[in-house]
């Protein structure tokens, strides 16, 4: 559950080994489940600086779209296609740029390709990275719109299937929803 929940990072299994002295095994699976600044240690004036050591360097070499895609890219709950951060993540950049910055962010491990048994690509956000860029984004004037095209672009994907559900292509829209099953939750 540890390794799981840490997406097996090294430096972050490293730093949940150390709270061992103090919580059992069992304890530090549970505590992770929903809070992952244990894992931080206190800087100079007590806040805390892992996530910044960690992903700090890189986003900061970032270009500024760049870094407003990849904080955007936080609103997604699960793993997301390429079309998906065109229209929620993409306001005011063309597909092709939008491609280009999603490329850029693979080639710098901040997004994780993974294919799920689909047609298209698919991405994701480990999650102390999306925890980085969550607080980032959490600045930004756009947040609200931003998290209003993620539910209106979800809500319109689970209108579509709907009255596919009923019908003898079934299968293949229940294996739709079940990918998108981590951003349906949210944009509800």
């Amino acid at each position: 559950r540890i390794c799981h929940r840490l997406d097996g990072l090294p430096l972050a299994l490293e730093l949940a080994a150390a709270r061992t002295n103090v919580l059992t095994v069992h304890e530090l699976a549970d505590t992770l489940e929903t809070e992952l600044s244990i894992l931080q240690t206190p800087g100079p004036g007590g806040e805390r600086q892992l996530v910044d050591a960690m992903v700090g360097w890189t986003y900061q070499r970032l270009s500024s779209t760049e870094q407003l895609i990849f904080e955007r890219l936080s609103v997604f709950g699960g793993s997301f296609t390429r079309s998906a951060v065109a229209e929620v993540c993409g306001t005011g950049l063309s597909e092709i740029e939008v491609l280009d910055v999603l490329s850029s962010l693979v080639s710098k491990s901040l997004v994780v390709r993974q294919d799920e048994g689909s047609t298209q690509a698919r991405f994701r956000l480990l999650q102390l990275i999306r925890q980085y860029a969550r607080s980032k984004f959490a600045l930004r004037r756009d947040r609200v719109a931003t998290h209003r095209r993620h539910a209106e672009y979800y809500r319109d994907l689970a209108e579509r299937a709907a009255p596919q559900l009923t019908s003898h292509d079934q299968h293949e829209w229940l294996a739709v929803l079940d990918r998108e099953v981590g951003n349906i939750r949210p944009a509800i």
